[in-house]
């Protein structure tokens, strides 16, 4: 289908322009408009793309459009590759782009579609995907549905993941921010969400989903309305459920909105086409309430997993945790980082079985040594589970050394006998001990069936003795073995052949003739081949005889083993539901270890957190580390303590300088708190950890020009969001809000918020900022307190020490932080210049400048504490007056509807908000306004 490039493709009679012609007629037919599918068309290990994907497939994988030729009189451009780029192309295109993919194949003159995958659902490309890497995170597909119960929003998901055969549901209620949604997405890892066109009625809220599911990398479908229809669920379910789940489906029935979406992932991934997935698939639900929420802004502020710039595995919490030995340990721990427990018994449970492996170095690096023999279970069970059987001798005996291996696992468990013992063997010793007594029949059926001697050499054979017919058959096969032995030594003599000779006569044994023997051109065999009715002439380059009954006694092995192989697998499929067990709890114990190998292997070494119900207690972290910052090259890492208590430091305010560690300090808190909550020990001295519902992080800057949203509209609505779903149960951490509009906006958006999380909300929050204004939240509120990050000045150097300190920072170093930065000497002695100018303005305004200098103590109330930077004007009843205005300005703001406004909708409100306060001209306000006009 490779034309050439430009106009020289065009015209011409020949028959591979007539093909060429051919192809674009039904490409354009079947094709009439571009829908983001990359479709590929494979001719003898040649694979085309064509339209506008080809332009895409050039840039992208090709790096130029040279690569783009013109097929047939129409033009049509097309890429060409072959296999092994056609791979690596796929394979990035649905895993790293999240593209539909197609492949297309040619029988006669016809084209049909033989492949497709979409980010959740890759089944039909499984083997290209992870032929050559552990399966650590599977494609994930999500059906979601929009309802109503009473005056809430109910939400119905469903799941499924056709690698793993599992499927599962949700229905919850959900705000207009869709949070307990987005922890659902995040928590069940999803790459594809399906959906009906105006699958919600509100277009805000679809707004809101689209933009979701954008921050969350996930590709929307949009399907028929009647996909969403369950009149047949219950009949569907049944077919695809395994039989030992049927209570879990009549559980299932009673959630009607997330029935509605467990029909569409059915239909959408056609689920029923296949009878393979018959009677395979695990049907779970899902209960939000026993997990803590993560969001995807928390997620990715904490770097909970791996992004695509990460050059090291640690610098993600997931790389550091993970020292799994199996590919089921990686993908549990996977679950357990999306997934923290809010339940203090089962957290300690986890807690109780790592630390034995924490304090048992003998176990722990048994178990190690166990878990490095096993192969991906999960993988290999999938081959069993087929109609059409992939499963194949080998990996029956896969499944033999991994069942030999569990005795040894079994008795090195049993041994530990000390703390905890009476736990490790009740959840996993005596479950052990089970699965390898149900599987004593399939360690019989495979010693006898398969010879096991031959296995050792990678030859999988059945066991001669194993079927009468297959047993005769080897033994008269070995015996026409000696008779072919005896003859080639007869046809030796007869011929005269000598070893030295290069034409002397050749055993040989191929593919294609089975054993025969080759004998010179020059020789005559007329009197062999007539004395010997079992051999026929075989005439290529040279001659040969081929012995005949050796090739019929070979056919009917073959068949014969074809037969049994598949009665064999057959019965190992049967073990399925034992080994679905096994996998599962070694996976756990897996993970365990793992916990344990990272915990005591730590630079500074990690300890057990004790832990209070969530909503009572504190947050106590002795000398706390960021467990990934603490293992990079060249980091000598300074430990803080973090003291939150409930009642009077359930809020801290952290300043100082840029680079100075507040980030650091934020983030290590989250992530100390979110390791606990999974049951593993946390790099400190010691810790307690009240347990929080959420985890909710508003960190940086996060502009979202692409969806055309600013920095300062995407730090609202995330903000707005916290605000909305976070509890008294919550930790909220923000950094640097409000630093994408003016300074006293900034500021005051600062300040509402605060006080709100303070007093309407209660929860655990950190707050870094440079407004230095908001310390004076201390002197008016309990809960507030004052932290800052410590740096020395000296020779006009800035040194940062990292140490955190109570109290607010004093300095501002902006231009020491420049300076580092490597600003020029010009610019750095031109900004100075203009700070001096500035104090100088402020001093004689009666503000003091906040640059480097202490600031005055506010002694009015919190509703006035923008103005601890000034000067109070003497007038009692302005500075009252003043104060009642500034908080009907901050009470009206938090009133804006930001989720539903564009930003410079949102702009133009706080503007028209900001002169009717003006207008009012109070004297007290206007002193405020240029106070932080001048900062």
């Amino acid at each position: 289908m490779k034309g050439k490039k430009g106009k020289e493709g065009q015209g011409g009679g020949s028959a591979k322009s007539k093909a060429e012609d051919a192809f674009c007629r039904f490409y354009n037919q079947t094709f009439p408009k571009e829908d983001g599918v990359v479709r590929f068309f494979g001719q003898k290990e040649i694979f085309s793309v064509h339209g506008e994907a080809a332009k895409f497939v050039a840039q992208e994988y090709f790096r130029t459009l040279a690569a783009v030729t013109f097929s047939g009189s129409q033009q049509l451009p097309t890429v060409e590759m072959k296999q092994e780029k056609y791979e690596d192309v796929v394979r990035d295109l649905i895993l790293v782009k999240l593209k539909k993919v197609e492949v297309w194949g040619k029988t006669g003159t016809n084209w049909a579609k033989e492949k497709k995958a979409s980010p959740g659902n890759v089944r039909d490309f499984e083997e290209l995907l992870y032929r050559n890497k552990e399966l650590e995170d599977t494609a994930v597909s999500v059906a979601i549905c929009f309802g109503v119960e009473g005056q809430h929003k109910m939400v119905g998901a469903a799941f499924a993941d056709a690698i793993l055969r599992k499927i599962g549901y949700c229905q919850f209620v959900d705000t207009i921010h869709l949070a307990n949604l987005e922890s659902l997405l995040l928590q069940i890892g999803a790459r594809e969400c399906i959906l009906a066109p105006g699958g919600t009625r509100d277009e805000i809220e679809m707004k809101k989903l689209d933009g979701l599911l954008e921050r969350c990398g996930i590709m929307k479908t949009e399907v028929k309305k009647a996909h969403f229809k369950a009149q047949d669920i219950e009949q569907d379910l049944s077919r695809l459920v395994r039989e030992d789940m049927a209570n879990n489906l009549h559980q299932a029935l009673e959630h009607s909105c997330a029935m509605s979406s467990l029909a569409a992932i059915i239909k959408h991934m056609e689920l029923l086409s296949d009878e393979d997935n018959f009677r395979s698939y695990q049907l779970k639900t899902l209960d939000l309430s026993k997990y803590m929420r993560i969001d995807q802004p928390a997620s990715r502020a904490l770097n909970l997993f791996p992004s695509p710039t990460d050059t090291d595995k640690s610098f993600s919490l997931y790389g550091l945790l993970n020292k799994c030995r199996t590919a089921m340990g990686s993908r549990r721990l996977l679950q357990w980082i999306k997934q923290p427990l809010l339940n203090i018994d089962d957290i300690e449970v986890r807690q109780n079985i790592v630390e034995i492996f924490v304090e048992d170095a003998e176990l722990r690096q048994s178990m190690q040594e166990h878990f490095r023999r096993i192969t991906d279970i999960d993988r290999l069970i999938k081959k069993f589970q087929r109609t059409r059987i992939t499963a194949s001798l080998k990996d029956c005996v896969v499944l033999y050394d991994i069942y030999r291996r569990l005795p040894s696992m079994h008795a090195t468990l049993s041994a530990y006998s000390t703390k905890n013992a009476g736990l490790l063997h009740e959840q996993y010793t005596d479950e052990l001990a089970r699965v390898i007594d149900e599987f004593s029949d399939f360690q019989r059926l495979i010693e006898g069936c398969i010879d096991l001697d031959a296995a050792q050499n990678n030859e999988y054979q059945i066991n001669a003795r194993f079927d009468p017919e297959f047993t005769q058959w080897c033994k008269e096969k070995e015996q026409v073995k000696q008779k072919i032995d005896t003859i080639f030594r007869a046809v030796q003599r007869e011929l005269g052949a000598d070893k030295r000779d290069k034409d002397s006569v050749e055993l040989e044994n191929s593919k294609v003739h089975e054993w025969h023997i080759v004998v010179p051109k020059k020789a005559s065999t007329t009197k062999l081949i007539k004395s010997k009715r079992d051999w026929s002439v075989l005439e290529d380059t040279t001659k040969a005889m081929r012995s005949r009954r050796w090739t019929e006694l070979e056919e009917c092995i073959q068949a014969k083993q074809k037969e049994l192989v598949l009665e064999i697998i057959k019965c190992v499929a049967s073990y399925v539901p034992l080994v679905e067990d096994l996998s599962i709890l070694l996976a756990d114990l897996d993970v365990f270890v793992s916990l344990a190998h990272v915990a005591v292997n730590a630079p500074a070494g990690y300890v057990r957190p004790r832990l209070t119900p969530s909503g009572t207690g504190d947050v106590i972290l002795k000398q706390a580390r960021h467990p990934c910052l603490e293992l990079q090259d060249g980091v000598g890492f300074i430990a803080n303590d973090v003291i939150m208590k409930r009642d009077d430091s359930s809020f801290q305010i952290i300043t100082g300088p840029n680079m100075g560690g507040k980030s650091t300090y934020i983030r290590s808190a989250g992530v100390i708190v979110l390791m606990a909550q999974i049951g593993s020990f946390v790099p400190c001295s010691t810790a307690v950890v009240s347990v929080v519902d959420c985890i909710m992080c508003r960190l940086g800057a996060s502009d979202s020009q692409l969806r055309g949203v600013s920095t300062f509209m995407a730090e609202m609505q995330e903000t707005s969001s916290i605000l909305k779903a976070a509890t008294q149960r919550s930790l909220i951490i923000i950094d640097e809000l409000g630093r994408g509009t003016s300074t006293y906006d900034g500021f005051g958006l600062a300040w509402a918020i605060s006080e709100h999380i303070i007093n309407k909300i209660g929860c655990f929050c950190f707050f870094a900022t440079h407004f230095h204004e908001l310390t004076a939240l201390e002197q008016h509120i309990p809960k507030v307190k004052n932290l800052h990050v410590t740096a020395q000045t000296a020779d006009n150097k800035l040194v940062l020490l990292y140490n955190i300190k109570q109290g607010p920072s004093d300095k501002s170093f902006g231009i020491h932080i420049a300076e580092l930065a490597g600003f020029p000497p010009s610019v750095i002695e031109v900004a100075q210049q203009k700070v001096e100018t500035l104090e100088k303005t402020a001093q004689s305004k009666g503000v003091t400048s906040g640059v480097g200098q202490k600031r005055e103590r506010p002694t009015s109330k919190p509703g006035a504490g923008a103005a601890s930077a000034v000067k109070r004007p003497r007038t009692e009843g302005a500075e009252e007056e003043g104060t009642r205005l500034v908080r009907q300005f901050l009470d009206d703001f938090k009133k804006l509807p930001l989720d539903s406004l564009s930003p410079a909708e949102a702009m133009q409100r706080m503007k028209g908000m900001r002169e009717r306060l003006m207008s009012h001209n109070n004297p007290f306000v206007l002193t405020l306004l240029s106070a932080q006009q001048s900062a």
